[in-house]
């Protein structure tokens, strides 16, 4: 009788253990998952791991991500060309996306200006644009 205990207890230990370790390793492959924030009061020295610590660049925002990452980018006009190879993975869905949809435009056809500061004030920039300004973003 005891016997047969024993090969029950070995058998459900070792079930349960399977299960665990199923169950780690699932947890493994989809907590590596990070959602990635850029916007234009961003730096790109932050981590970029929220809204109050964003990246500024979209640059920056995609270099940051890995497979199945999320890149959210908030409303504005980002004059930048952005490029990446090895992006994502067939296993993996790595997002790309406009926190409001319509509100991202992404100019790489435009150079960006220097800004450079006013002088007497502070936190104030300015910047000489060549061309006609399509819209101005207040925030």
């Amino acid at each position: 009788m005891s016997t047969i205990n024993r090969r029950t207890l070995l058998v459900t230990s070792s079930t349960n253990f399977m299960k665990i370790t199923l169950l780690l390793l699932f947890l493994s492959t989809t907590l590596h998952a990070t959602e990635f924030f850029v916007n234009k009061q961003g730096l790109d020295s932050n981590a970029g791991t929220s809204r109050g610590a964003a990246f500024l660049t979209i640059q920056k925002g995609v270099d940051a991500l890995q497979p199945g990452d999320t890149l959210n980018i908030g409303r504005g006009e980002y004059a930048e060309a952005v490029a990446r190879k090895g992006l994502g993975s067939a296993e993996k869905e790595t997002t790309i996306r406009a926190e409001m949809r319509g509100t991202v435009l992404l100019r790489g056809d435009v150079d960006a200006p220097v800004f450079k500061p006013v002088p007497g004030s502070r936190n104030t920039f300015a910047a000489d644009f060549t061309g006609d300004v399509q819209a101005v973003y207040e925030v």
